[in-house]
């Protein structure tokens, strides 16, 4: 009987080899086609680039939801308001993280039960009588938020998300109330950012609001435990992250507004490791 084990255990060991003898044989085959049909590499997208899309993208929807505002709600419009937002959360992680990569914001409290009742609103879409009930608590949960954020740019994304929200409840006012939080804020973010950088050059620079510059409630943009190692090179990294955010705040203000009052915001590569930063529109 051990003898007949050992002769089956030595036909498996056998069986094994010759397998893997097979698999070594077609890896090999596999990768000389792959040699000799495969195109040039697949480029790699830049996250950034990928992030300003979806900023984009999101300013764009808000505007046409303005424009085919009159007096009643664009359901099309709306939804694809919300879907812009909810397409933005990879790049405002991306924004957050670039400056302080411990951001409890995205991961806990009333800002993601917030964004839950957004994907609630999306989800029934505004036929449905609970349409309306999910973006008013959506709303509540995102001022509760407000008073927790720990950085200038947490309120930022926040008040971005209350006017919005405000805008799909048509309460146009309040909704140029908190995008313009969020466009001040955010220039806030830029200045702080800006100063920090040894390479960036301000061409056209814009005032921000008093209580803004002197007083934040306490909070900042960077933290104190990260100023002693923060760089130029972080802080133009940064900027490449945030300038789209605040473009999008600008534009989806301007078309909430139905005029041009804030600035849009150009960052470009001028050679030698330098940037040029340019405020574009209105002072």
């Amino acid at each position: 009987m051990l003898s007949d084990r050992g002769s089956q255990d030595d036909q498996w060991q056998a069986r094994g080899e010759e397998l893997d003898d097979a698999l070594r044989r077609a890896a090999r085959w596999v990768q000389k086609r792959s040699r000799r049909t495969s195109g040039p590499p697949l480029p790699i997208v830049d996250s950034r680039e990928t992030g300003e899309n979806r900023w984009t993208g999101l300013a764009t929807a808000v505007q046409s939801y303005a424009i085919a505002v009159s007096g009643v709600p664009a359901a099309d419009g709306a939804i694809s308001v919300l879907k812009a937002l909810y397409g933005v959360q990879d790049a405002q992680a991306t924004m957050l993280n670039s400056i302080d990569r411990h951001v409890r914001l995205l991961r806990e409290g009333p800002f993601r039960s917030g964004q839950l009742l957004l994907s609630e609103a999306k989800r029934v879409g505004p036929a449905d009588e609970e349409y309306s009930s999910f973006l008013a608590k959506a709303r509540d949960h995102f001022y509760d938020a407000h008073g927790l954020a720990a950085s200038v740019q947490e309120r930022a994304v926040i008040e971005l998300h209350l006017g919005l929200v405000a805008a799909l409840l048509d309460k146009p006012g309040d909704a140029k109330h908190w995008l313009g939080q969020c466009y001040e804020s955010g220039a806030q973010v830029i200045e702080e950012l800006t100063s920090r950088s040894k390479n960036v050059k301000v061409l056209h620079s814009r005032k921000v609001t008093l209580a803004l510059t002197v007083s934040t409630y306490g909070i900042y943009v960077i933290p104190a435990k990260l100023k002693k190692v923060w760089n130029a090179e972080l802080a133009v990294s940064a900027l490449q992250s945030f300038v789209p955010f605040v473009n999008c705040a600008a534009d989806s203000l301007n078309a909430v507004s139905g005029n041009s009052q804030a600035s849009t915001i150009e960052l470009r590569a001028i050679g030698d490791g330098t940037y040029e930063l340019r405020y574009v529109g209105p002072p």
